[in-house]
């Protein structure tokens, strides 16, 4: 059985592989976050922590980020980045130690 063969560049690409997608974006938006913290001592100096937070970005992008599949090709990509969460909820536990 001969050895697998090895990865071949596409016909047209005079012999240079193309990686990435061309995509460039950045996005900047007023954020609005409420957070609530508990701790429950249960040692000296050892504390159960809890975090519940919300936050909301009204003008956040929310479409999918598109961009040509190379660079000149005026094809969409085919699996385009999605956008930013309009919402984001987060929730955490942890344990916290402090020193005396």
């Amino acid at each position: 059985m001969p050895p697998p063969a090895m990865c071949e560049p596409a016909p047209n690409a005079n012999g240079l592989v193309y990686v990435g997608d061309g995509l460039d974006e950045s996005s900047y938006t007023p954020r609005l976050a409420l957070a609530l913290r508990v701790a429950v001592p249960l040692f000296n100096h050892v504390w159960l922590d809890g975090l519940a937070s919300f936050t909301f970005a009204p003008f956040g992008h929310r479409d999918d980020y598109g961009g040509p599949a190379m660079p000149g090709d005026p094809s969409l990509f085919p699996y385009p980045i999605p956008g930013e969460p309009g919402t984001t909820v987060q929730l955490g536990v942890g344990l916290r130690v402090g020193a005396p």
